[in-house]
């Protein structure tokens, strides 16, 4: 099994050394032209030195406990807007005209393109995550004591303009709640007059007198209780008085019935509407309807109600005429009593309107107070809101014109340059760590490639089983290349000349690489 592997391994490396030994020459004199290119970049290419400065990120001098700041973001994105704003084209023309960078460029192309190649130069190593509190600033260029002086430049520029976006933030946001702060207060204030106006125009309704309102209806429904008793007693008096006035004009009554029509008529009309009515009561208990006293007194109390509803439509009741006495004493002072108890009843039907009425007035308060109760929390719930945010907005402007304070005082977390740029000894481009291996890999692998391709041109078979596989013909021998003593001199001399060839053009190599490496590189920059 394991000489299986091996004879397969050996096939498969077999073909590419026979390739390798048949086009020895084209990958040898191909890779030359190549090394010497590199190994002449090297030694000609300007140098580029690189400077960086170490910037460290200060967390602020004052605990957050007692002062907290406005400057929100991380580190890193912060650091990026920074960056997007000292290198635009403002900040990189200042640096570029103060140092006088790049002078042959800027002879030749606009100042757009000197920027935009002064931003490939500059690098900013970002933090990577928020908690990294470090990072590099950078800046290469052909003189070292120049790129030194741009980057300390570009790193106190970097420093100086998170000093001023940080303040900026900081009066800004104390700045915009100040602002709010008034349109809140503004809103606060119509809420007032609003909650003031309700209260004043529903003055009674409100929930807080609900149980003074409760306390004054019982009271009132008490005070009704009295009047109506009050008046049930006098209603009482009134009717006896009645009855004993009927009582004295029965007799009278029986003495005017025979009386003729007309002294009837005067007769009755002396007397008052309840006295008539009571006389006819007593009057149809004797006769009928179509008796003649009867008719003669229905008309005469027709008479008294028309005068009376004039009467009362004219005047007061207080001002209704005294009732006509007879001359009697008894039956005088019963019609007085009757007209002192019919006054007191006005005056307390007329008290029991007035109760009624402040009755229905603490009813209705009563009832409204649910709805007035909603009305009040729908507007002191927005009253409250109001409230909370202006009292919020006010701790915040406070806390934020603190830190605004904090900022200007320099005292919040700060860019600090620990490690500035010093002037590069060595450069970094031409970088031969990186080149030398690349034009090996370069120069080998192009000649290497040549000879590949060059093989597969060529149309020949160097291998049997090729043979067989692309004619499917049986291979019967197979004989070697016959060369003449003459055949074989030529191709003597012809290797002998690619061979010195060949060690003249690595002898080159060798040179420019030993010259590499005394000289340095860039060592012949001045040449081109």
């Amino acid at each position: 099994m394991t000489e299986t592997k091996q004879n397969s391994i050996q096939q498969t490396i077999y073909p590419y050394i026979q390739l390798i030994l048949r086009r020895k020459w084209i990958i040898l004199f191909g890779a030359i032209p190549i090394l010497i290119a590199g190994l002449i970049y090297c030694l000609t290419a300007p140098l580029t030195y690189k400077a960086s400065a170490l910037i460290v990120v200060v967390p602020q001098k004052v605990p957050e406990s007692y002062v907290r700041t406005t400057v929100t973001g991380r580190n890193d994105e912060r650091i990026r807007g920074i960056v997007q704003q000292i290198t635009s084209r403002t900040s990189l023309e200042k640096l570029i005209k103060q140092y006088n960078l790049y002078p042959e460029m800027r002879q030749k192309y606009p100042m757009e393109i000197v920027v935009e190649h002064m931003k490939k130069d500059l690098e900013v190593e970002s933090p990577r995550n928020e908690r990294q509190t470090t990072f590099h600033v950078s800046f290469q260029g052909r003189n070292p004591r120049l790129v030194a002086k741009v980057t300390n430049a570009f790193a106190n520029l970097f420093v100086e303009q998170n000093l001023k976006l940080r303040e900026s933030q900081s009066t800004n946001t104390a700045k915009f709640l100040e602002e709010e702060l008034g349109k809140i207060y503004v809103k606060l204030k119509k809420r007032e007059e609003t909650l003031k106006k309700y209260k004043m125009e529903h003055m009674g309704e409100l929930p807080e007198q609900r149980q003074s309102n409760l306390t004054t209806l019982a009271a009132l429904q008490r005070q009704l209780q009295d009047i109506q008793e009050n008046i049930r007693r006098a209603e009482d008096r009134k009717l006896l008085i009645r009855q004993q006035l009927s009582d004295q004009r029965t007799s009278l009554s029986l003495v005017q019935s025979q009386q003729g029509a007309q002294s009837r008529h005067g007769a009755t009309s002396n007397l008052s509407l309840p006295e008539l009515k009571e006389r006819l009561r007593i009057l149809l208990s004797r006769y009928t309807e179509n008796h003649p006293d009867v008719i003669a007194l229905k008309k005469a109390i027709a008479k008294q109600e028309k005068l009376l509803q004039i009467h009362k439509e004219n005047a007061a009741e207080s001002s209704a005429p005294a009732p006509s006495l007879t001359g009697n004493p008894a039956l005088d002072a019963l019609k007085l009593q009757l007209r002192s108890t019919e006054f007191e009843i006005r005056q307390l039907k007329e008290e029991k309107r007035n109760v009624e009425k402040q009755i229905a007035l603490y009813q209705k308060r009563i009832e409204n107070t649910p709805k007035r109760e909603q009305e009040l929390i729908d507007l002191t719930r927005d009253y409250e809101n109001l409230k909370r945010t202006y009292d919020d907005l006010l701790q915040k402007k406070l806390e934020a014109e603190q830190a605004a304070a904090l900022e200007r005082r320099q005292q919040g977390e700060q860019f600090r340059i620990v490690d500035p740029a010093r002037v590069p000894e060595r450069p970094v481009k031409p970088d031969l760590k990186k080149l030398i291996p690349l034009i090996l890999v370069v120069a080998f692998g192009f000649s290497g490639g040549l000879a590949f391709v060059i093989d597969l041109l060529s149309n020949k078979y160097y291998d049997p089983d090729d043979v067989k596989a692309d004619l499917d013909l049986e291979i019967l021998a197979c004989i070697p290349l016959l060369l003449s003593p003459e055949e074989i001199r030529r191709r003597r001399l012809k290797n002998l000349a690619f061979s010195f060839a060949a060690v003249c053009g690595y002898a080159v190599v060798l040179g420019l690489t030993a010259l590499l490496f005394l000289k340095g590189p860039g060592s012949f920059s001045g040449l081109i």
